[in-house]
C-alpha cells in the first residue's frame, strides 16, 4: 500500500480519465493492442426467441456532451445487434431523475436504466467507491490511460457486477471514462495557499476530502445546473471536465484553468438496470447489451485522445490564463493529499479491497 501511494505523487501530474463516442465497429471485438487484462470476444448474435424490449434510459449529460454520445453509439449497437429486439430511449440531462438518486430509483423500480458514474452515487455502492482512486502508473500518454481502464474494467467485470447486484441493480457493461478533470476558477490561483477559500463545485466522493484538505469548500453539483450555481454565486470554481466547460461556456464565469488538476481517477460511466428491466431480457440479449459495452469501451482507445485534446484547446482558447502551477507548488498540494487517500483506502470493504488490489495489479504490471 505505501507503494501505491508514494506513486500517486508522481502519477497525479499526469493525464487524466477519459470517454468517447463515434463509429461502429465490425462484429468481432478483440482486446486493444497492448492491454494486459483484456481479452478477445465476439459479439452475440440475435436470437428469433428473443422477447422484443424497449428501455428507457436515463443519463446526466446532453445527447451532445460525450458522454451522451457514447450511450447512444451503444444504444444504437444494442438495437442493431440484437436486430431491433431491444430498443433503448434516452433521456438526457437528468430528465428521469437526477443522477444522485439513479441507483435508488433502479431499486424501487421506477427507471429502467442509467449511465451511473461512482461519484454521483456515494454511499449507494460503497464497494465502487474504489474506482474514485487515481490511477497509480506511469503513465503519460492519454492512449496508456484508456488502455489501463479498459484492463481494469476487464480486470473486475464480475467484482463489478456483484458490487452492484449488491446494491439491488444489474452491471451492463463500462462504456465510456470521464475524461480530462480540470479545474476552473473566478480568478487565478498560483500558489497553494492560494487554493484555500474557494468554493469548488465537485461531484462527491474523494474529491470532497482533497479539497477540505487544500482548504477549499466542495459542492455537489450537477452538471446541468452547473452554470446557474457559478453565475448565483453558489460556487465560484469548477472541477469537470473540457468538454463540459466548452459545451456549457463555463469560462464565461470562470476563465483561468489550473494544472495540474487534482483528480487522477478513471472515472468510469457504467450502464446499469433495474431487476424488473434485468427479467424483461434473454439471456442472449444481456449477452448482446455487455458486448456492445466492451466494444464501446475498447472504442475510446481510438477515438478519444483527439476528441479530448482537440476540446481542452478550445477552451485555452477563451480562458483569461491557463496556470500551471510550479513544481514546488505542486509538492506543497501533494503533501496535503497523500494522507487523504490513506484514510480513504484504509476504509474499503472486503470486496473493495479486491477491487482495489486487482486495480493496481494492473497498474502495476504496467508500471514494471
Amino acid at each position: 500500500m505505501k507503494k501505491r501511494i508514494v506513486a500517486l505523487a508522481f502519477a497525479l501530474t499526469m493525464a487524466l480519465g477519459m470517454t468517447a463516442c463515434g463509429e461502429k465497429q465490425a462484429e468481432t471485438t478483440a482486446a486493444p493492442a497492448g492491454t494486459t487484462g483484456a481479452s478477445a470476444g465476439s459479439a452475440g448474435a440475435a436470437s428469433a426467441e428473443d422477447p422484443s424490449v424497449t428501455l428507457k434510459c436515463g443519463l446526466t449529460f446532453t445527447l451532445e456532451d460525450y458522454r451522451g454520445e457514447d450511450l447512444q453509439w451503444w444504444a444504437d449497437r444494442v438495437k442493431e445487434l440484437s436486430n431491433g429486439t431491444v430498443t433503448i430511449e434516452l433521456y438526457p440531462s437528468e430528465t428521469l431523475v437526477k443522477g444522485t438518486e439513479s441507483v435508488s430509483a433502479m431499486v424501487m423500480g421506477t427507471i429502467d436504466m442509467y449511465l451511473v458514474n461512482t461519484s454521483y452515487v456515494e454511499g449507494s455502492v460503497p464497494d465502487l467507491e474504489v474506482m474514485n482512486m487515481p490511477c497509480t502508473a506511469p503513465a503519460k500518454e492519454l492512449t496508456d490511460r484508456l488502455k489501463l481502464c479498459y484492463d481494469v474494467m476487464e480486470a473486475c467485470h464480475d467484482q463489478i457486477f456483484t458490487a452492484f447486484d449488491n446494491a439491488g441493480v444489474k452491471y451492463i457493461g463500462t462504456i465510456g471514462q470521464g475524461g480530462y478533470v480540470d479545474m476552473v476558477f473566478s480568478k487565478p490561483i498560483h500558489t497553494a495557499e492560494e487554493y484555500t477559500g474557494w468554493k469548488v463545485r465537485t461531484t462527491g466522493g474523494i474529491s470532497d476530502d482533497i479539497l477540505n484538505a487544500l482548504g477549499c469548500t466542495p459542492t455537489f453539483i450537477s452538471s446541468s445546473d452547473l452554470y446557474l450555481s457559478l453565475q448565483t454565486g453558489v460556487v465560484d470554481g469548477a472541477m469537470t471536465t473540457p468538454n463540459t466547460i466548452l459545451n456549457n461556456k463555463l469560462y464565461e464565469l470562470c476563465p483561468y484553468m489550473v494544472v495540474p488538476s487534482v483528480n487522477n481517477s478513471y472515472s468510469p460511466y457504467f450502464v446499469c438496470c433495474s431487476n424488473e428491466a434485468w427479467d424483461q431480457l434473454s439471456e442472449n440479449q444481456r449477452q448482446i447489451m455487455a458486448d456492445a459495452a466492451k466494444e464501446c469501451l475498447a472504442r475510446t482507445i481510438e477515438v478519444y485522445p483527439d476528441r479530448q485534446n482537440s476540446d481542452r484547446e478550445e477552451v485555452k482558447k477563451n480562458l483569461a490564463e491557463y496556470i500551471e502551477l510550479p513544481d514546488e507548488e505542486w509538492a506543497k498540494m501533494q503533501e496535503k493529499m497523500n494522507p487523504v487517500y490513506d484514510a480513504y483506502a484504509a476504509e474499503f470493504g472486503e470486496l473493495g479491497k479486491e477491487i482495489y488490489d486487482m486495480k493496481c495489479s494492473v497498474e502495476d504490471a504496467f508500471s514494471n
